[in-house]
């Protein structure tokens, strides 16, 4: 029968459904116009419907074209192979299964073996059922049941699969009472068999709670791969996948749009079945309110009506006792709505849209996104409003917030009150000028007192930005009020470099915004060069001008522009060299002095001349060694000394290639961290520091041929990364670092031949990037571990396909993939290696990456020239 003669058939029945009994022969007889075949066909279904029972059509799992498979009558077989069969388990509209045992004394296991049924349409499900056999075998994941052996009995095909002795995971998330948290938690394990399954190409179409099982001990299983469908078009071709243009197959329920129309599935598919599962499991209810379960209603449903919001879910007014449904998950009716609003609401309506494109991209992302809600961070189901934003962290940071709100309230109380007097009430000019000083200082408090204090606190980027933007207002309107002031004129200046610094603070925390971060830097160093050049026997205002250059040689390093940012520095040395010589005696001088050499040093080897880099590397570091010396409580040049160690041993490892000595310093770097951050344990910029430290200790390990080492270091310093960004989701920089970390940690696995893991990780390190990247962001740093990471993506691929043990169609495509991620990496490669922000043996990568993308098209035209 073919799909339109099917459809056919199909209208015709559901509309016999709806009748009466005794009204069904009238109107078959108009609706089939004298076409006997079809009439037969009808009235056949009908009278199996009347036979089985009245959920016999609306409750099969298969939509077939007109295939009916007969009972299998016939006792089955006692024993199959080695299997004694013990009893049937179950039965569906392609096979029957049974328990059995191990009977051949070789050992003790009980199975579970599922045998085609005999019937009509036996081709047809011969095919499908080997298909299922094959995608089992291409799965190995320890929550999906494992195929342990197969063949065929009197010419219909069986496989034996491990036994899975468990409940639905419906009912056994009622039975042990499991709340919200706990059901989502086992939720996401299902979703990790789930993507699995996608990464391997197979969509499993028929995901329900009757094919989730879940153990005595809480694994869940995933079961029934019988309608499941192959991607790869050379595995569809070998098994002869028939779904694709004679059945749909479905369970109605849980059914996706597209499923139910019959157009083309994709893992969307299985998004929307497990946002109906998850659905269930959170409200106890399905995502539709219909009065009828026909299929007809059931799909009419589907693809009409909109799911319900699940927190409104429960106030239905049905048969489903809202306070029963509340005790199975141990909360209140009220409780579990409070529990579903908000983030919940929208991630299940994310999953349930639709059209496929405005679900989830990918399983993963469903899971990720329920990650971030149980984690309290922004889900991106919820619309990205600064609203939203800002209520997530006032719930995470209350204390810290109502503080600052408060502060921030006063300040702009006291604005409004000055403004206003001033306005009317100029007889009063003293009174106002006061006012107009009291402003300013309140201004400046918040500036210099209150952020400061913030600066380094887990959380604290987003109220940073509110104070010193509020801070900046403000003094931008006293300067109108006092033109040719220069002492609030360095105070503007203090405001845009502070403002600089949450914008786009290089290697700081800060918003990832480093066009505005070079453009608050400009402005202040436009202001500090008018006032020194109005004074410019000044010592504060030289000071202060050569502490803005080397912010802004920091910005422009940040987007590749070495020339210029070793311009600042060129500007930045003949002035601390002049307030040194001046004043031998002031260590903050010599400090100043020593971390400019250290930054010329440092930037200037990326030029070529490194050596003369790492000579005045060295001079720095003996320089802060001595100015340590002198003053053991100075926290700040601790800190610099620290970063000084750091920046000797890159240049050691990098240029020298002299590991052991590089490992010794960064070694020196982290005793110095570790003894400041015993007296201040939250500083995030001295755990951000330390973690540096650990990774460059894992790379010169690596280095040193001790590989297991390195990946310790990695993943320790991977660990500390993550906690400062869950602790600051905002601070772009904590995830850019998350993000250096893991692609380090995927280049370890690529160099052991662990592509699997690789490829995880440096996905993992992707996604990182784009949470802050943005179109047209200038960041050469982001831009550099992109490229780097599409780059390993590739190499990864091209090891998949360099396996002979693999199967010739999974090393073609990964030959396509391996081609796909050298062609998205090289535009990165070439733009991060003209604005110099690739390492030495990383700029080697462009070269490498056209070689091996015409390699990878050389492979791909043998394969396709081999095919017969």
């Amino acid at each position: 029968m073919t799909p339109e003669a099917w459809q056919r058939v199909r209208t015709i029945l559901e509309r016999a459904l709806d009748l009466d009994p005794e009204q069904r022969p009238g109107y078959l007889s108009q609706a089939c116009a004298g076409d006997a075949a079809l009439f037969a066909e009808v009235e056949s279904l009908l009278a199996a419907d009347l036979q089985a029972g009245k959920d016999f059509l609306s409750g099969m799992a298969v939509d077939a074209a007109g295939l009916k498979a007969e009972d299998d009558t016939a006792a089955p077989p006692a024993r199959i192979g080695p299997y004694q069969l013990l009893e049937e388990i179950g039965r569906g509209g392609m096979g029957v299964v049974y328990r059995a045992a191990r009977a051949d004394d070789q050992y003790r296991m009980q199975v579970a073996i599922k045998i085609v049924r005999s019937g009509f349409g036996d081709e047809l499900n011969n095919q499908r059922f080997k298909a299922e056999r094959q995608i089992l075998a291409n799965l190995d994941h320890p929550n999906i049941a494992r195929l342990l052996d197969g063949g065929a009995m009197d010419g219909r095909p069986y496989f034996v699969m491990e036994e899975v002795q468990g409940q639905p995971i419906d009912q056994y998330c009622d039975v042990h009472s499991l709340t919200l948290r706990e059901r989502l938690e086992l939720f996401r394990t299902v979703c990790s068999a789930v993507a699995y399954a996608h990464q391997r190409l197979v969509i499993h179409r028929d995901l329900k709670p009757g094919n989730i099982l879940v153990t005595d001990d809480g694994q869940p299983k995933l079961l029934d791969f019988g309608i499941a469908k192959m991607l790869d078009p050379k595995e569809r071709a070998e098994t002869g996948d028939p779904t694709v243009t004679i059945l749909r197959l479905m369970t109605p329920d849980y059914a996706s749009p597209e499923q139910t129309r019959g157009d083309a599935i994709t893992t969307a598919s299985d998004v929307y079945s497990l946002g109906v599962v998850l659905y269930g499991l959170l409200t106890g209810r399905r995502p539709y309110r219909t009065t009828g379960r026909m299929p007809h209603e059931i799909s009419q449903a589907i693809l009409e009506l909109q799911p319900e919001r699940p927190s409104v879910s429960m106030d239905r007014r049905d048969a489903l006792d809202a306070a029963a449904i509340g005790r199975a998950r141990r909360a209140s009716p009220e409780k579990l709505r409070r529990q579903l609003r908000g983030d919940l609401d929208n991630i299940l309506l994310k999953a349930l849209r639709k059209e496929p494109e405005r679900r989830y991209a990918s399983v993963e992302q469903l899971s990720e996104d329920i990650r971030r809600h149980l984690a309290g961070l922004p889900v991106i189901a919820q619309p990205d409003t600064l609203a939203y934003r800002s209520g997530k962290f006032v719930r995470r940071h209350k204390a810290a917030v109502i503080a600052a709100a408060m502060v921030v309230l006063a300040l702009l109380g006291g604005m409004l009150a000055t403004m206003h007097q001033a306005s009317i009430a100029r007889a009063e000019r003293a009174r106002a000028e006061q006012r107009f000083s009291d402003v300013r200082q309140l201004a400046n408090s918040m500036l210099f007192e209150v952020h400061d204090a913030i600066e380094n606190l887990p959380g604290s980027t987003p109220a940073r930005k509110i104070l010193v933007d509020r801070a900046l207002e403000y003094l931008d309107k006293l300067a109108k009020e006092a033109k040719g002031d220069p002492s609030l004129q360095r105070e503007l200046a203090a405001a845009y470099e502070k403002v600089g610094d949450v914008q786009g603070g290089y290697r700081t925390a800060n918003l990832g915004d480093t066009a505005g971060f070079i453009a608050s830097y400009r402005k202040a160093l436009a202001i500090r060069q008018a006032a020194l050049q109005a004074d410019p026997s000044n010592v504060q205002a030289q000071r202060e001008l050569q502490h803005t250059y080397g912010r802004l040689s920091d910005a422009l390093t940040a987007i590749g522009d070495y020339a210029g940012s070793i311009e600042q520095l060129r500007q930045l040395l003949p002035i601390a060299e002049r307030l040194s010589a001046a004043d031998p005696k002031n260590l903050v001088d010599r400090r100043n002095l020593a971390a400019g050499y250290l930054d010329y040093a440092w930037k200037s080897s990326r030029g070529g001349d490194w050596k003369a880099g790492l000579a005045e590397c060295r001079k720095a570091v003996g320089m802060l060694e001595n100015l340590a010396a002198a003053d053991p409580a100075d926290k700040r040049t601790q800190r610099i000394l620290a970063l000084a160690y750091g920046r000797l041993g890159e240049l050691l490892s990098t240029y020298a290639h002299q590991h052991s000595e590089s490992l010794s310093m960064h070694q020196k770097a982290l005793s110095v961290e570790q003894a400041l951050l015993a007296s201040d344990p939250h500083n995030t910029d001295l755990r951000r520091i330390r973690a540096w430290d650990i990774v460059r200790t894992g790379e010169e390990m690596g280095a040193l041929n001790d590989s297991a080492g390195a990946l310790r270091k990695y993943a320790s310093a991977l660990d500390e990364f993550r906690d400062l960004s869950r602790a600051d989701p905002n601070n772009a920089q904590f995830h850019l670092d998350v993000a250096e970390a893991l692609t380090r940690i995927g280049a370890a696995y690529l160099e052991a031949g662990n592509a699997g893991s690789a490829l995880t990780e440096l996905q993992n390190s992707l996604s990182e990037i784009a949470l802050v990247s943005r179109p047209g962001d200038p960041n050469a740093e982001a831009l550099a571990v992109k490229a780097i990471d599409q780059f390993r993506i590739a190499k990864a691929h091209q090891q998949f396909a360099s396996d002979k043990r693999r199967p010739a169609s999974q090393r073609t495509e990964a030959w396509r993939q391996a081609e796909t991620w050298f062609e998205r990496s090289l535009p990165g490669l070439e733009e991060a290696r003209r604005r110099g922000a690739l390492e030495a043996v990383d700029s080697q990568m462009v070269d490498q990456a056209r070689t091996e993308l015409a390699r990878c098209r050389q492979q791909l035209n043998r394969a396709v020239s081999n095919q017969p």
